[in-house]
């Protein structure tokens, strides 16, 4: 919800919307880190999948892991590369509609796991 607001917030500033901010890095961080994708997937299936083949071959397991952050890293790049582009292309009046909605829908969704999480009901 926090990633939200700052969002909406500093989609007026001139200097964000026209060059971005150096806070994007640090906001993409914390925002990977409280995802809970990747801590599910490594407790469910990622951890296993990579001691099962850690004890039949470790270059198995290194490949696993080499082509998993390889491709999601890769993938993470190039989102980043085409976020920047659509920066350029659609303008600062777009880009900064953009923004909003953006913020719009995490602050949305962090009510939806916020009300999810206090009545038990997780998938809403």
């Amino acid at each position: 919800m926090w990633l939200g607001v700052e969002t909406i917030r500093t989609s007026d500033d001139e200097t964000y919307a026209e060059a971005g901010s150096g806070s994007d890095l640090v906001k993409g961080v914390i925002t990977n880190l409280l995802n809970p994708h990747p801590w599910l997937f490594w407790l469910t299936v990622g951890a296993p999948i990579l001691v099962t083949a850690w004890t039949d071959n470790p270059g198995r397991a290194v490949a696993f892991l080499a082509g998993f952050y390889g491709l999601m890293v890769s993938t993470k790049i190039g989102v980043a590369w085409v976020s920047s582009q659509g920066r350029r292309l659609a303008g600062t009046p777009w880009y900064r509609r953009l923004l909003v909605s953006s913020g719009v829908l995490l602050l949305a969704m962090g009510v939806f796991v916020l009300v999810g999480a206090a009545t038990g009901d997780v998938l809403g």
